[in-house]
């Protein structure tokens, strides 16, 4: 198994020392001359790792697993490999196993760090040494406490070898070591510095990832990331790297309670915060940078940042950001369109109620009155205004529903002036919280926009969304009937019924005549309505006997639906009076004096 390991052998420049003989002899003429001591006599003495050719038995290949003639450098301090030839991987711009270089690649090496005035330090053709010839010339002074092995921080002037094992860059001798890519396919790897691979395309980044088209730009950073692309810019040999990625000796980071920024005491980062946050480096916090868009709310949180937008004064805040007065009416209706000069109307109306009836409310019925009690009362609708001439808003308000279905349509009126079509919106609030809707129309089209279901205080409202051609309150007229035979047979949701009065008589209404009108999901009630299957054998629910209705309810003879019973005379069930609590209907009815039940029409 070929081992690969890190050679931090360093080639330095040497001038000739004093007392190497000043008959400037070839050093090989000493090799017949077994006396002579020091450096230049091939023989290891004391303090030196090599002299001359005795290189204790190492080779370019036990070195640094290539071919070639080892030499010793001329002071007998370490081993000279700049005539072994250099890895395969030599010339890729990337540090591979057994470089100590490659190309560019100089780690965070420069002159001024191996002791030079300044110059340019270049690597080695054979990526095994660096060149200092680019180098202004300087005094260093090595520096290997600690050490013994490897070169030294000051100067790179080799500190020993290791007989077994290889030299961390702690510079000691170790075991062999195992390198850690991991996930890496690029670049060092984080426990030997040998390389996990290099990048076909792109630059390596500090997460050992290849990134395309990106220029790194280290400018004075010898460690740590380019600030570009996230690509190495070197590693301290000695020391941590600051943030500013320059080498910090001697210094022990303090990053205790800090998540972000660089500690206080050597700069070294302490970590990066997330998305939409930055750090305050005073204190090493992250701070969230949030906008907050509270738009048209006035009360609770903004849905962006949960900040607050506000408080009510009068009444609760809803799901909308809308102060909602606990007294508001249960339903309003509102009505807006886009044109000018075009006239449209809203109308709503009970289910049973006929369009345009003195039932519905709308610009010629604007307060009909829905629970028999003189004068306008809280169970009536009111309409505020008719808008003839562009925009609107008609509003419809209700303050208190009774149990009931009730249609919300909308009526373009084909005037001279209604040459193009509009855009009208419906907006339907249920005690504060509103749905909107929108429907572009032409002049003369009656659009049924939405049902709304009211039972016990609350309400639900289900989409319509029909369209009617070529319609005016003065061609609309209902069909009489006796059966739900002699209504059309359209389909849902334009679905009608016989609405018979007393079992005798009766007019054409909207509503399902049977489940299979419905959608999948919904079932036909009594009150000729789409609602789940749970609410069947309710009040006015379809029945063949009282078992098949709801608690407190029986099962009504002469119309075969679910009632309520109530006590006579006929009379109003007004507030205060809880003549029909489970029905909550308008009335009490007295059919002939035999029996009485809750309706609501008389």
């Amino acid at each position: 198994m070929l081992l690969h390991v890190r050679l931090t052998v360093v080639f330095v420049m040497f001038f000739a020392a004093a007392g190497c003989g000043e008959d400037a002899q070839p050093k090989t003429s000493d090799n017949n001359n077994p006396s002579k001591t020091g450096c230049g006599n091939s023989r290891i003495d004391t303090g030196e790792i090599c002299d001359l050719t005795a290189l204790a038995g190492q080779t370019c290949t036990t070195l640094v697993g290539t071919s070639g003639v080892l030499k010793c450098l001329a002071d007998c301090s370490a081993y000279d490999v700049s005539t072994c030839a250099g890895p395969i991987s030599c010339g890729n711009n990337a540090l591979d196993p057994g470089e100590l270089c490659d190309g560019e690649f100089l780690g965070a090496a420069t002159c001024q760090a191996l002791g030079f005035t300044g110059g340019t330090l270049t690597c080695a053709a054979n990526c095994l040494n660096r060149d200092t010839s680019g180098c202004t010339t300087a005094t260093c002074t090595p520096d290997c406490s600690g050490r013994v092995c490897g070169p030294d921080p000051e100067c790179g002037v080799s500190c020993g070898s290791c007989a077994t094992g290889s030299c961390n860059n702690s510079g000691q001798c170790g075991d062999i070591c195992t390198p850690a890519c991991n996930g890496r396919i690029c670049g060092p790897d984080p426990e030997c510095g040998i390389s996990c691979g290099s990048c076909a395309t792109g630059t390596c980044n500090s997460a050992g990832t290849c990134e395309a088209e990106c220029a790194p730009n280290c400018g004075l950073r010898v460690c740590g990331v380019d600030p570009l692309c996230g690509t190495s810019c070197g590693t301290c040999e000695d020391g941590v790297c600051t943030i500013f990625g320059t080498c910090a000796v001697d210094c022990t980071p303090d990053c205790a309670n800090r998540a972000c920024g660089p500690d206080p005491v050597c700069a070294t980062s302490c970590g990066e915060c997330g998305d939409n946050s930055f750090c305050n480096i005073l204190d090493g916090t992250c701070t969230s940078i949030c906008t907050p868009n509270c738009s048209n709310r006035e009360c609770g949180p903004d849905p962006l940042c949960d900040t607050s937008c506000g408080s009510c004064d009068v009444g609760t805040c809803n799901s909308a950001g809308s102060c909602v007065d606990t007294a508001a009416p249960g339903i309003v209706v509102r009505l807006t369109w886009d044109t000018v000069l075009t006239d449209l109307d809203l109308h709503m109306r009970r289910n049973a109620d006929t369009l345009c009836s003195v039932s519905d409310c709308y610009a010629s019925h604007k307060t009909p009155n829905w629970d028999s009690v003189v004068g306008v009362s809280a169970g009536d609708p009111a309409l505020d205004a008719d808008v003839t001439l562009g925009l609107g808003p008609e509003t419809i308000s209700l303050q208190t529903p009774g149990t009931n279905t009730y249609v919300v349509s909308v009526h373009y009126v084909a005037t001279p002036q209604a040459t193009v079509n509009t855009t009208a919106t419906i907006e339907v609030i249920l005690q504060g919280d509103s749905l909107v809707f929108t429907k572009v129309m032409n002049a003369g089209e009656r659009w049924d926009a939405v049902r709304i279901a009211w039972s016990n205080g609350a309400g639900s409202v289900m989409p319509i969304d029909s369209l009617q051609t070529n319609w005016s309150c003065t061609n609309n007229t209902t069909t009489s009937c006796l059966t739900d035979a002699d209504c059309p047979n359209l389909a849902w949701p334009d679905t009608q019924y016989c609405n018979l009065t007393l079992g005798i008589a009766g007019s054409c209404a909207s509503g399902c005549r049977q489940s299979d009108d419905c959608p999948n999901t919904l079932a036909c009630t009594g009150a000729h309505q789409c609602a789940p299957a749970a609410d069947l054998g309710g009040w006015q629910e379809p029945c063949t006997d009282s078992n098949s209705c709801q608690g407190g309810l029986y099962c009504n003879p002469l119309f075969n639906t679910c009632s309520e019973s109530c006590t006579p005379p006929t009379h109003a069930c007004t507030e205060n009076v809880s003549c029909c609590p489970l029905s909550q209907a308008a009335y009490c009815q007295d059919l002939l004096g035999l029996w009485a039940y809750c309706s609501n029409s008389i």
